[in-house]
């Protein structure tokens, strides 16, 4: 009998361990982020490379294959055409890829890699993370923190209309230096790395409270899906709620918000987690350790 996955928090699993390990695979640098490509089944991890920031040129993606976790070179500075300085956070919108750069969305070709252009945010200094919205706009964190954490004063969650306009959502410093953002129907969910916030910005910019975590240092967030069989025991589904899940570096750990606006750290030590992916497949989280340059794989 398959168990479902609200019960097995004290059987975490850490399954599959994607370590750079030399060789002839390609070795993680200061993994950032995970993007999970449901048609492709593979993982996209950014890496800088070198200092978050800084543009270096030295920041590239890799592919991580769901199946096996073999790694291969995907997308960096040193092919025709492309640039990467910090890449971070990762959104897929039809068959864009989009990717957080310092002051620039990068888009590229899902699947192929190719450049597809840019878009400036401006006024941007430390942009974190990106997330495709239900009317078809982009949407971006700028978390106010420079490489070496010292506020930027550049706070805010910006908009990119389907035509490529920009326009910021929300800015200042109430918004508590947002680094990962989730786009649902009901707005953006967002986690803040100053106190460790939950909250919620709808998409005239009006922000509402969730939770806040025991510890901040927020770097990323996912929503889960959870379905369970009827009290009746029949094998249709019927829908649960939605759990949220966000990674501290302070804490180092993941988070888990309850419907009450609290959080419990789950039963996890995480090496400088950062945005993570949920992949619905496999059922499982996806953690990339930028100190440890690896993934972790937790399961549900």
């Amino acid at each position: 009998m398959r168990r479902s996955w609200w019960g097995v928090w004290g059987l975490v699993s850490f399954s599959l361990l994607l370590a750079g390990c030399g060789g002839q695979e390609p070795d993680f640098r200061a993994p950032q982020s995970v993007c999970y490509d449901p048609l492709n089944d593979w993982y996209v991890v950014s890496n800088l490379g070198g200092d978050a920031g800084k543009r270096q040129g030295e920041g590239f993606l890799l592919l991580v294959y769901a199946e096996g976790g073999r790694r291969t070179e995907w997308i960096s500075s040193e092919q025709t055409g492309v640039a990467l300085n910090a890449p971070k956070g990762m959104a897929i919108a039809g068959n864009v890829l989009w990717v957080a750069d310092v002051d620039v969305l990068r888009k590229f070709d899902r699947t192929s890699g190719a450049p597809m252009g840019q878009v400036v945010v401006p006024g941007a200094a430390a942009l974190c993370d990106v997330a495709a919205g239900p009317d078809g706009s982009i949407y971006c964190s700028d978390s106010g923190l420079a490489a070496d954490g010292q506020p930027t004063k550049t706070d805010a969650i910006w908009r990119v209309s389907p035509e490529g306009a920009v326009t910021a959502l929300a800015v200042g410093d109430g918004l508590d230096h947002p680094t990962a953002i989730s786009a649902q129907r009901a707005g953006l969910y967002v986690v803040g790395s100053g106190s460790g916030s939950f909250y919620q910005v709808d998409y005239r910019g009006t922000r509402t409270d969730l939770g806040k975590a025991p510890q901040a240092g927020l770097t990323g967030l996912a929503r889960v899906e959870a379905s369970a069989v009827s009290a009746q025991g029949s094998a249709e589904p019927k829908k649960s709620p939605a759990k949220w899940f966000a990674t501290s570096q302070v804490g180092n750990t993941i988070y888990q918000f309850a419907m009450t606006g609290g959080a419990a750290a789950l039963p996890v030590r995480l090496q400088e987690p950062g945005d993570f992916c949920f992949d619905a497949k496999r059922n499982c989280l996806v953690i990339p350790l930028s100190g440890e340059d690896r993934l972790q794989i937790v399961s549900l």
